[in-house]
């Protein structure tokens, strides 16, 4: 049914949001049906980045609902394993900038610390 509803209404229509942001694809994730998962991403081109009201992606809405079927593949399927994977690596360069600069701070006190002494 859905595969059909898909070939009859308009790309843009799969990704219509209701008054609290969700899409067909935030429902379908959150009731885990994991088939119509995987034909509104793979058929229907659902934009599976949205986010609804609270924030929240159709995999976030999965999760939360423990619906491990539909989370597994959207992270097999989907490109949000990477995002999550950059995400961290913004983090991660964050930690490192900040550490350079206590780095050079430590330095500085040392260079000042011996130009008085001289």
């Amino acid at each position: 049914v859905v595969e059909y509803l898909i070939t009859i209404i308009s790309p843009e229509a799969v990704n219509i949001q209701n008054d609290q942001g969700n899409t067909a694809l935030h429902w379908a994730a959150t009731n885990g049906h994991a088939k119509v998962v995987e034909t509104l991403i793979s058929k229907g081109k659902a934009d599976y980045k949205l986010k609804n009201a609270a924030g929240h992606t159709a995999m976030l809405e999965a999760e939360i609902h423990e619906r491990e079927q539909v989370v597994a593949w959207m992270l097999i399927n989907t490109e949000l394993e990477e995002e999550m994977k950059e995400g961290n690596d913004d983090d991660e360069d964050e930690e490192e900038s900040s550490s350079s600069d206590e780095e050079e701070e430590e330095e500085k006190k040392k260079t000042e610390g011996s130009s008085t002494k001289a």
